[in-house]
């Protein structure tokens, strides 16, 4: 079997046919869905239910609730293709040869293959290409760091592992899971990914289409197991990705992160401060001239004070 779609689902009867049906509209034939149902408590799992009665493609598991990590790391257990793409229960694909563009990808055997999405504005109701046109096309003949510097410089690395066809084979062979237990789980992923990949394939067009801005979405919200998904992040890839010539433009993509955790996190506590006080040097990495001088205005106001700041111009302008 060339492909299985792992989709995560948690409480989003509203959304999930939607997700399926895009799917079962691509017009090829030689793929699985294994949902894995993270233990809904609303008409998710009846919804899902339906959907595997009626197609033998689809298959439904449920567990436990844990997270999207641990419904994905159970979800490649189930799966039997070659390649697997992770989806989100609430997101869709857009138009129908999606599968049959991947499978003639994949035909030289690269360990990903990477493709664009659309994001749409669930408040607003507008559509905007995210991610596409990355001019990779003949990836094969470029090394990792003209891939990694090409992404990051025209600011097309991926932040989400939705956006990966990837071989299961070469997941199981390096070891590559989700982190549980804290968000920001794609980044750690997406880091063990390139550092692993050997042979690197891309799609311009957009497919995936990531709805954005949902009430109750797990993704909206800044809360502890966010601010620890990015000191963990950080921890772990920042001196690994300073000390790798082919990864060190990932050092960026670091950057821009830890900026988000010091000025958007509640406050943060006197370990959380000296996480981020040991990677200091993370902040001389900012690809931008505006994360330049966020980064210059934190090294010299200092991180706790730039928290603190940052949360008092906050509550200023809400209050307006």
């Amino acid at each position: 079997m060339f492909l299985s779609i792992i989709i995560s689902v948690y409480n989003i009867e509203t959304f999930i046919s939607q997700c399926i049906s895009s799917i079962l509209s691509q017009n090829f034939e030689d793929y699985e869905v294994v949902v894995i149902d993270d233990g809904s408590t609303d008409r998710s799992p009846e919804v899902c239910r339906n959907f595997a009665i009626d197609n033998p493609l689809i298959k439904y598991f449920r567990k436990d609730n844990g997270g999207a990590s641990s419904a994905r790391n159970f979800g490649l257990q189930k799966a039997n293709g070659d390649y697997v793409i992770f989806m989100d229960g609430d997101d869709f694909l857009v138009g129908t040869s999606f599968f049959t563009e991947l499978h003639a990808k994949a035909g030289d055997l690269p360990d990903f293959i990477m493709y664009g999405c659309w994001v749409y504005n669930h408040r607003t109701g507008i559509s905007k290409v995210s991610h596409s046109n990355y001019g990779l096309s003949q990836a094969g003949g470029l090394f990792k760091e003209q891939i990694i510097t090409t992404l990051v410089e025209q600011h097309n690395f991926p932040g989400a592992a939705w956006l990966f066809c990837i071989k299961k084979e070469f997941l199981q062979k390096k070891l590559i899971s989700f982190k549980e237990g804290i968000k920001a789980e794609d980044l750690d992923w997406i880091f063990s990914v390139f550092q692993h990949s050997e042979r690197m394939s891309f799609l311009d067009s957009p497919f995936y289409m990531y709805r954005k801005n949902r009430e109750g979405s797990v993704t909206g919200t800044f809360d502890r197991k966010s601010i620890d998904g990015l000191l963990y992040f950080i921890k772990k890839w920042a001196p690994l990705v300073t000390t790798n010539a082919g990864m060190g433009k990932m050092a960026f993509i670091i950057n821009y992160h830890y900026i988000i955790l010091v000025l958007f996190a509640g406050k943060l506590t006197k370990k959380d401060i000296g996480v981020l006080n040991s990677h200091r040097y993370i902040l001389t990495f900012s690809l931008t001239r505006q994360l330049y001088f966020i980064s210059q205005f934190i090294r010299i106001l200092g991180l706790r004070n730039s928290n603190m700041l940052f949360h008092r111009l906050l509550s200023y302008v809400r209050s307006k």
